[in-house]
C-alpha cells in the first residue's frame, strides 16, 4: 500500500518560459486535488518545488543558487523537489551536485508527481508516455488561462536544448483542448493563451486537425473573448494561419515570431530553415492584412560565425521590420546541442557590447512604435491595480501592450474602451473614451 503523505504543504517557484508557468499552475492544481495544501511562503511548506529552465546558463545558475539557499536555510527539514527542463538535462548528476535535492522529476513525469512522492521515487526522468495535465486558470489572474496544446519540439535548432529535455513534439487531442477551454470559460475565463514550442506544427504528429483549424474552432467558443498563442516558427507560418488570425476579432493581433538573427549565414548555422527574406515576406503579409498588428521577436547575439558583417545584418533587420518589442539575449552554450562542440568565436565582452547596442537601438524603435498609438481608442482587459497609483489600473490591449487606465468604475477581468493619451517611459497611458 502506498504511503500517505497528505495533507503536507507545498511551495512552488517557477523559472523560465510561459509553458513552465502553465505547468506550475496545472501541477499545483493536481496536488491540491489530492489534498496537498499550497502555501505562498517556503517557511510554511513541507515540500519546496522548483520548476526549472535549462535554455540558458543564467537560468541554470539561478536554480542551483536557489537550491543552495533552501539547503542552507532549512538544513534538511524540508523536502526539495527539482522538476522540469534542468531536472531532465541533469538527471542523476543533479543529486550528485546537490545532495540536498530529494526528488528529481523530469519533463515527462509532472502528471505522476503524487505517485512519485508517495512512493518516494527520488529520480523520475525517463521518456515514457506523456500525459497532458488539465489546464487551469492562472493563479494571479483567474480570468486568464494558459493551455499547452503540444509538448516538445522536432526542429533541433543547433543552439537549442528543448528537444533533448522535452522530447519530440506531441500534440494534445483537439477534442481535449476544446473541452478544457469550454470548462475554463464556464469558470469565468475570458482570455486564453495557447502554448507550444512550435504551435504552427500542431497536429502533424497525430494527423489531428491543423493549428489554423484548431484556432478557428476555438474562436467559435461562446463566452471566450480573447485568444493568444506562443510560439510560432517562421518556417511553418502559413498563409492559412494568417487568414484565420484576421478572420476573428477574438484572435489577438499580437504575433511573436522569433527571428534569432538577421543574417542568412547565421540562420543556416542555427538550423532555422528560413532566410531573412522569407521571414520578411511573412511580416509583409501580416501588415498588409492590418498594419497595426503588433509584432515581437527573439534575437540572439554572439552565435558561432557572427562576425561584424553578420551582426550588422541583424541590426539592419530590426531597423527594417520595426518590431514593437524584441526579447534579446546572448548566446549560451548548452550541453547535448549540435553547437555545443563548436569553438566560441566571440568573447563574452564583445557579446555584451553587441547586446547593449541592440537594446539601445530597439528601445528607440519600441518608443516610436508606441507613439503611433497615441489618440487611438482600443479595447483593454483590466488585470490588476496599478502598483504606483491606487487610483489607476493596469490593463492590456489586444496587441499585448500594457496600459495604465483610470480605476473609476473599472472591474478586474472586464473589458473597456480606452483612448490612448500619452506615454510614460515605455508604458501607455489611457483615458476614458469621450
Amino acid at each position: 500500500m502506498n504511503k500517505t503523505i497528505i495533507p503536507h504543504k507545498f511551495y512552488i517557484e517557477t523559472y523560465g518560459c510561459q509553458m513552465n508557468q502553465a505547468d506550475s499552475d496545472a501541477l499545483a492544481n493536481k496536488l491540491q486535488t489530492h489534498n496537498f495544501l499550497k502555501t505562498s511562503e517556503p517557511d510554511d511548506a513541507d515540500f519546496l518545488i522548483i520548476n526549472t529552465c535549462a535554455v540558458r546558463q543564467h537560468a541554470e545558475d539561478k536554480v542551483y543558487s536557489r537550491i543552495g539557499v533552501f539547503n542552507k536555510t532549512y538544513k534538511g527539514s524540508k523536502k526539495i523537489i527539482v522538476l522540469g527542463c534542468l531536472a531532465q538535462a541533469e538527471k542523476k548528476q543533479l543529486k550528485k551536485k546537490h545532495p540536498a535535492v530529494d526528488f528529481v522529476i523530469g519533463t515527462y513525469h509532472l502528471s505522476d508527481i503524487v505517485n512519485i512522492l508517495q512512493k518516494e521515487q527520488t529520480i523520475a526522468t525517463s521518456f515514457n508516455q506523456y500525459n497532458f495535465l488539465e489546464s487551469v486558470p492562472e493563479e494571479k489572474f483567474s480570468f486568464k488561462a494558459k493551455i499547452d496544446i503540444s509538448h516538445g519540439c522536432n526542429n533541433f535548432c543547433s543552439y537549442c536544448i528543448v528537444p533533448y529535455v522535452r522530447g519530440r513534439e506531441i500534440s494534445r487531442s483537439s477534442k481535449d483542448i476544446l473541452k478544457n477551454i469550454q470548462r475554463l470559460v464556464q469558470t469565468g475565463v475570458v482570455e486564453i493563451m495557447l502554448l507550444g514550442q512550435n504551435v504552427n506544427s500542431y497536429g502533424q504528429d497525430t494527423k489531428d486537425i491543423s493549428f489554423p483549424e484548431l484556432l478557428y474552432k476555438i474562436s467559435t467558443i461562446e463566452g471566450l473573448k480573447r485568444i493568444r498563442f506562443l510560439t510560432s516558427h517562421p518556417k511553418d507560418f502559413s498563409d492559412e494561419l494568417i487568414d484565420v488570425i484576421f478572420s476573428s476579432d477574438k484572435i489577438s493581433k499580437y504575433i511573436h515570431l522569433p527571428l534569432q538573427s538577421g543574417s542568412d549565414t547565421v540562420l543556416k548555422k542555427m538550423r532555422r530553415s528560413y532566410t531573412f527574406e522569407h521571414y520578411k515576406s511573412i511580416v509583409d503579409k501580416i501588415r498588409k492584412k492590418d498594419p497595426t498588428t503588433a509584432l515581437t521577436t527573439d534575437i540572439m547575439v554572439g552565435f558561432h560565425g557572427e562576425g561584424e558583417k553578420e551582426y550588422q545584418e541583424t541590426l539592419d533587420a530590426i531597423k527594417t521590420i520595426q518590431f514593437d518589442d524584441v526579447y534579446m539575449f546572448k548566446y549560451s552554450k548548452r550541453k547535448m546541442t549540435n553547437a555545443f562542440s563548436l569553438e566560441e568565436t566571440i568573447s563574452e565582452e564583445e557579446k555584451s557590447l553587441r547586446l547593449q547596442n541592440l537594446i539601445n537601438i530597439q528601445r528607440e524603435i519600441s518608443l516610436e512604435q508606441r507613439k503611433k498609438l497615441i489618440g487611438r481608442t482600443v479595447e483593454v482587459l483590466v488585470e490588476e491595480p496599478s502598483k504606483l497609483n491606487q487610483n489607476k489600473m493596469k490593463a492590456r490591449t489586444d496587441t499585448n501592450f500594457v496600459v495604465i487606465v483610470p480605476s473609476k468604475n473599472k472591474k478586474i477581468g472586464h473589458f473597456y474602451n480606452i483612448t490612448l493619451s500619452s506615454i510614460k517611459g515605455q508604458t501607455l497611458i489611457g483615458k476614458e473614451e469621450s
